[in-house]
């Protein structure tokens, strides 16, 4: 018989971004600056890939002009990043 006490610490997973909007030229490209904890595996998927595509390393390249929006996604929390692109 015996006892053992054990102590765990549960952090919440957060999924922070640099900027929450971006302004590119047509043909430019932008590199998604975000912050994971813990660390998990990032997705990025954009609303109109014909307006801003982006690569799984978060690089955004502006195709023309309009308005879309880029979805960051990682454990379980998704953020919205607006593209205008000029």
């Amino acid at each position: 018989g015996m006892k053992r006490t054990v102590t765990v610490k549960v952090k919440e997973p957060s999924l922070q971004l640099k900027k929450t909007k971006y302004t590119i030229p047509v043909n430019a490209k932008r590199t998604i600056v975000c912050t994971v904890k813990p660390d998990a595996e990032i997705t990025y998927t954009s609303s109109n890939k014909k307006i801003a595509k982006v690569n799984k390393k978060g690089v955004i390249k502006a195709k023309k002009k309009g308005k879309c929006t880029i979805y960051v996604r990682a454990n379980g929390i998704k953020k919205a990043i607006n593209i205008t692109v000029k």
